[in-house]
C-alpha cells in the first residue's frame, strides 16, 4: 500500500503529464491552424495575383483596341479629305472646262 505522500505524487506526476499532453495537442492544432491559415493567405495573394494580371491583360487589350479604332477613323477621315479634295478637283476640272467650252464656241460664233 502506497503512502498518502506516494499516492499524491503519483496523482501529480499524472496531471503534470496530461497537462503536458495537452499541452503538446494544443500546440500541435495551433501550428495546424498557423499552417492552414499561411496556405489560405497564399492561396489569396496567388489569386489576387491572378485576377490582377488578367484585369492589366484586359486593360492592355482595350488600350490597344482604342488605338486601333483612333488609326482606323483617322484613315478614314483621310482618306475622306483625299476623296473631297479629288471631287473639288474634278469639280473644277469639270468647271474649266465648261469655261473653255463656252468661250472656244463663242470665239466661233463671231
Amino acid at each position: 500500500m502506497m503512502s498518502p505522500e506516494e499516492r499524491q505524487k503519483q496523482i501529480n506526476e499524472l496531471i503534470i503529464q496530461q497537462l503536458r499532453e495537452q499541452a503538446r495537442v494544443e500546440r500541435e492544432m495551433w501550428e495546424e491552424q498557423q499552417r492552414q491559415q499561411k496556405m489560405w493567405e497564399e492561396k489569396k495573394r496567388q489569386e489576387q495575383a491572378f485576377f490582377d494580371k488578367k484585369q492589366w491583360e484586359q486593360e492592355q487589350f482595350l488600350e490597344k483596341q482604342r488605338e486601333q479604332q483612333q488609326r482606323w477613323q483617322e484613315e478614314q477621315r483621310l482618306q475622306q479629305q483625299f476623296f473631297d479634295r479629288q471631287a473639288e478637283q474634278q469639280a473644277n476640272w469639270q468647271e474649266q472646262k465648261a469655261i473653255e467650252q463656252q468661250r472656244f464656241f463663242e470665239s466661233q460664233s463671231e
